[in-house]
């Protein structure tokens, strides 16, 4: 015997439902605001915070030989062969045309300019 449950049944059981999670959602509300006037949730101390650390937060404003090397996956003094090597692999991976970023790319393409040719975008020498 299948039951059936009648239009206000099924409503009386959503209302319940959502009475119930007003109530918890209450609760929590009132846990952590006693506990933010307890002091004992407080903000992080972003005093000493910084982006100083590139290899953390992102690439440097100016790429770097080790930055570079880093990108390519290649020792920072490796020969030209090795360093078009890891090029080509990585340009097959990460290529705009196939999907890939255009900023990754741009960023594979600068490190092997700076390592073969040892100049940066801009074309000035770097300092090694």
């Amino acid at each position: 015997m299948a039951l059936r449950r009648t239009v206000q049944q099924q409503s009386a059981v959503l209302i319940g439902a959502g009475v119930a999670g007003a109530a918890i959602a209450g609760k929590l509300l009132l846990n952590v605001t006693s506990s933010v006037k307890a002091g004992k949730m407080k903000m992080p101390d972003m005093s000493n915070f910084s982006f100083s650390d590139p290899s953390k937060y992102g690439f440097e404003a100016n790429m770097t030989r080790d930055e570079a090397a880093q990108i390519l996956g290649v020792k920072k003094y490796s020969k030209k062969p090795e360093v078009m090597q890891a090029y080509k692999t990585l340009m097959r991976m990460n290529h705009p045309d196939t999907g890939g970023s255009p900023y990754i790319a741009a960023k594979v393409n600068e490190a092997k300019d700076l390592l073969v040719t040892g100049k940066n975008a801009s074309g000035s020498n770097r300092n090694w």
